[in-house]
């Protein structure tokens, strides 16, 4: 029988088992620029084909694109193979920076604390929510669950994978880790799911049988902007504030071959109730 590992702890202890050493806190990489084929990622030293971080699209079973981000070590030799390391989320991947830096992108620090021990990084924009396409009748599809083990298949068929992949994350990305491991996918060996919601009914909406109308109404508010890609609303600013702040990031980090930028305003995913 095949074992899952989950535990808070699980992936320091798939680390024991699997090729890449456990995980510990890294020195930050001095990163060269790319040859351009994808803004600002990072190159690997001495060599030209392998990104250190790229933004691009997946096409799941039903033609529905969803944009994920992958950072590899920076030290990565052209035939080595790694374990995977997935975080799915529905309050974007990433947001856009001004700068185009990697250091500004909020997944460098996990970028760096995973690749400096070995590991590949997929950061993923669920399903209608960020710079991925299709609609969100509901948190949690089965449709959504179903994309996650897709993304596993895409994973290990890159030259870069060993085959083996784990999962992990707080609040939703522990849901969505949780999700993971539901799909039965045999490269999935570990997840780490922090703080999600087991009961999302008992322990978020009616928790001791009393409706949270205040979360229920700021969630649902925050949600609502972030599928507008409405930045501006989402940090509660308007004005002058606004045309600073746009300044800034425009929101959602779109993929790389997205030029125009055509995800970054766009009307709500959902599907009318």
């Amino acid at each position: 029988m095949r074992r899952l590992i989950v535990a808070p702890i699980a992936l320091t202890c798939w680390a024991a088992a699997s090729s890449a050493p456990a995980i510990v806190a890294a020195e930050p990489e001095t990163i060269s620029l790319w040859d351009g084929r994808a803004p600002w990622v990072g190159a690997l030293a001495g060599q030209q084909n392998v990104p250190r971080n790229q933004a691009l699209y997946v096409t799941m079973r039903d033609g529905v694109k969803i944009a994920i981000d992958i950072w590899l070590p920076a030290d990565l030799d052209p035939d080595q193979e790694i374990p995977t390391v997935l975080r799915a989320t529905r309050y974007w991947r990433a947001t856009d920076t001004a700068t185009g830096e990697p250091e500004d992108d909020r997944n460098f620090d996990e970028a760096e604390l995973f690749n400096g021990n070995g590991y590949a990084l997929v950061v993923v924009d669920a399903r209608g929510s960020g710079a991925s396409f299709g609609t969100r009748p509901y948190e949690l599809s089965q449709e959504e669950v179903r994309d996650y083990g897709e993304v596993v298949d895409w994973i290990i068929e890159q030259p870069w994978s060993n085959g083996r992949v784990g999962a992990w994350g707080v609040s939703y990305s522990g849901n969505t880790a949780e999700m993971l491991a539901v799909s039965g996918h045999p490269a999935v060996k570990a997840i780490a799911p922090l703080f999600n919601d087991f009961d999302n009914f008992g322990h978020l909406v009616f928790p001791n049988s009393l409706l949270t109308v205040g979360f229920l109404q700021d969630w649902g508010e925050a949600v609502h902007d972030m599928d507008l890609n409405d930045i501006c609303a989402l940090r509660d600013v308007a004005g002058d504030a606004c045309a600073e702040l746009r300044q800034q990031t425009s929101g959602v980090k779109p993929v790389d071959s997205d030029q125009d930028r055509q995800r970054r305003s766009r009307p709500p995913s959902r599907s009318p109730a």
